[in-house]
């Protein structure tokens, strides 16, 4: 009897972490779908992705309907999300409260990912992982919305799993179910496609520190990437069939021309974003306006235009505007995308002028023409700030913990890295939203090891 006893208390944080995930996301969902309705459930893109779900439902086929009413493909998301959506839709109707209370068991299981990646570490932090996961307001907030984050991060989840997995001891189950993920997340969000390509070379040179990487494990390595790229075969298919091209979207160009060498040129001269991006447009439009492109060779065409305009700017600027961006997305507090305080009155980020950056950042905390926002952007940036020290040292105790962990460690940092350098100067708690999985571990590493330090500390009883 000792056995399935001794089994069911190791499972015992895993359980704790889904039901509290579970209750927290199912609590916050009802209380705002009770008192703001659908509005309380949707952000900007919601409205695309739900229209895609209800048009995958009545054709049959991932399309737009134009003005004229006749039916194009879809070449901007992925069809992931929405065929969960048209799921939906079909089984409840159109009512956006039952996509996401679906989201909230996807957000608890990925709350105990989370957990399972700790105790590949660590066992002891396997619990305090999973419940700071399970109230982390940058992963339950999102949960809560009409977006693909909840399902991204649940894939993002399984791969570091599965990574560090593979690591502890190379074979065939977590090399086909990290391609899995890698592929499904792919098949998700386009920006995973560098990490796929990334991720075998950096368990290859941490399998090395190991002395794990033997032959076979080069080949499951090389089978990760195989396995990825099959899972979205079939969107790179009927993209090269309809646009002649390869590529999964044709949203890139949009990204570069309009947003990241306009927040660029606000970093290197202080030009807003606004008058950046009519600039970029105009100069896209003059060369490339009147030639009737498809949107895949647009996209192309607008990236083109950017990478000059990123080479006329200079490496410093880039890297003062990527510096900029990832210091945001670290330290904005996920409480500014709750609907209750997002759909506040306020001049936003972008449309504040200033200098430099600091400057705009200073003025939209202290000079918002909203000060309850202000407030609440204030003191939600201090509980990140201080969130952020613990996990610095959580992640400098974890590199200390012996070969394993410092392996693991670094990988997790470069996972952060990488959601912070794919994101470039784009910046909103919600983008930093992968970045959670690392951050949530390193938090659990760092309260661990403040408690066993204290321990030691603590006087022993005499007598």
């Amino acid at each position: 009897m000792t056995a399935p006893i001794a089994v069911g208390w190791r499972q015992r944080p895993f359980l704790l972490t889904f039901l509290a995930a579970l209750t927290v996301r199912l609590a916050y969902d009802l209380i705002l779908y009770g008192s703001m309705g659908p509005n309380g459930l949707a952000i900007e893109d919601s409205r695309d992705y739900l229209t895609l779900g209800a048009n995958l439902l009545a054709y049959g086929d991932f399309v737009d309907v134009t003005a004229q009413g006749t039916l194009v493909p879809h070449f901007q998301f992925l069809p992931v999300y929405p065929l969960i959506l048209a799921v939906h839709m079909a089984l409840f109707g159109a009512d956006p409260l039952f996509p996401v209370l679906t989201q909230a068991f996807v957000g608890a299981l990925t709350c105990v990912l989370i957990a399972r990646t700790a105790a590949v570490i660590d066992p002891r932090l396997a619990l305090p992982a999973g419940l700071f996961a399970a109230v982390n307001p940058t992963l339950f907030i999102l949960d809560g919305l009409v977006l693909t984050e909840t399902f991204f991060i649940l894939f993002c989840a399984l791969s570091m799993l599965s990574a560090l997995r593979w690591l502890e001891a190379p074979n065939w189950r977590w090399t086909i179910l990290l391609a899995l993920s890698l592929g499904l997340g792919l098949f998700t969000r386009t920006m995973l496609l560098p990490w796929v390509a990334a991720v075998p070379v950096l368990l290859a040179i941490a399998a090395l520190v190991l002395r794990r990487l033997t032959v076979l494990a080069a080949i499951q390595l090389l089978a990760v990437v195989v396995g990825a790229i099959l899972v979205v075969a079939p969107m790179m298919v009927r993209n090269q069939e309809t646009f002649g091209t390869y590529q999964l979207t044709a949203q890139s160009g949009t990204v570069f021309l309009l947003w990241m060498v306009p927040l660029t040129m606000e970093a290197a001269d202080g030009t807003p974003h606004a008058a950046g991006a009519e600039q970029m447009r105009k100069r896209y439009e003059e060369r490339y306006g009147d030639q009737g492109l498809d949107p895949f060779a647009q996209s192309s065409a607008m990236t083109a235009v950017a990478m000059e305009a990123f080479a006329e700017l200079g490496p410093l600027p880039i890297l003062k505007a990527w510096s900029y961006g990832a210091a945001i997305n670290l330290l904005a507090p996920a409480v500014i995308l709750s609907p209750p305080v997002r759909l506040l009155p306020r001049t936003g980020f972008y449309a504040f002028e200033g200098d430099s950056k600091v400057e705009k950042i200073i003025a939209f905390l202290f000079h918002n023409d909203n000060p309850l926002y202000g407030w609440v952007l204030l003191l939600g940036s201090v509980g990140v700030v201080a969130c952020r020290l613990v996990q610095l040292y959580g992640f400098f105790t974890t590199l200390r913990s012996g070969r394993f962990g410092a392996m693991a460690a670094l990988l997790l940092l470069a996972w952060i890295g990488f959601i912070l350098a794919v994101n470039g100067p784009v910046a909103s708690p919600k983008y930093r939203q992968p970045a959670e999985i690392a951050l949530t571990i390193f938090f659990a590493a760092g309260l661990r090891a403040a408690i066993d330090r204290r321990s030691e500390r603590a006087p022993v009883p005499v007598g």
